[in-house]
């Protein structure tokens, strides 16, 4: 038996060594770790919507119902995109659907726009719920999120349940 360890003894040594390193380098790591921003972010991004719920009608040809969504805080310049998850949970990008395209901060690092939920409302695009709108940089790196429900207000089927994120 003493054979067969000292045949495999390089190996062990190896690898007893290659573990003790890779935990020495991530405590170094991991010690001194701090978040920085790159030229894109400052931190400080911070978005507001003129209303949190939205009227949603799934399967809706045209959803009509619109929300104002600002921006302040961002580095002057950055070029910003709105990400919201459809019905699949997959982030889709909807700048195009907004006012204001491209949507890039001002000088003092605010930008506006008129999101219309238009084909959103598209059986198997869209869905009810309450989602997190993300705001990025063009890189998708996320630089600011605000919660939004897409709640089916005026249509909604007799004895049906409104959930509750929704007013109705």
């Amino acid at each position: 038996m003493s054979r067969a360890l000292s045949a495999h003894r390089p190996a062990l040594v190896w690898l007893a060594l290659g573990l003790v390193a890779g935990l020495v380098l991530s405590l170094a790591i991991g010690s001194g770790a701090t978040a920085q921003a790159d030229e894109h972010a400052t931190g400080l991004e911070r978005i507001a919507l003129s209303k949190v719920e939205i009227d949603f009608q799934p399967g809706a040809r045209s959803g009509k119902d619109s929300v104002w969504i600002y921006g302040s805080g961002f580095a002057p310049g950055t070029e910003v995109s709105l990400l919201l998850q459809d019905s699949n949970g997959v982030y889709q990008d909807v700048t195009s659907l907004a006012t204001s395209f491209p949507m890039v901060a001002n000088d003092d690092g605010a930008w506006a726009t008129n999101w219309v939920v238009g084909r959103w409302t598209r059986k198997g695009v869209g869905g009810e719920g309450i989602f997190s709108l993300w705001v990025t940089d063009a890189s998708f790196t996320n630089l600011s999120t605000h919660p939004i429900a897409l709640c089916n207000l005026n249509n909604r089927a007799e004895g049906e349940e409104t959930p509750d994120y929704c007013s109705q």
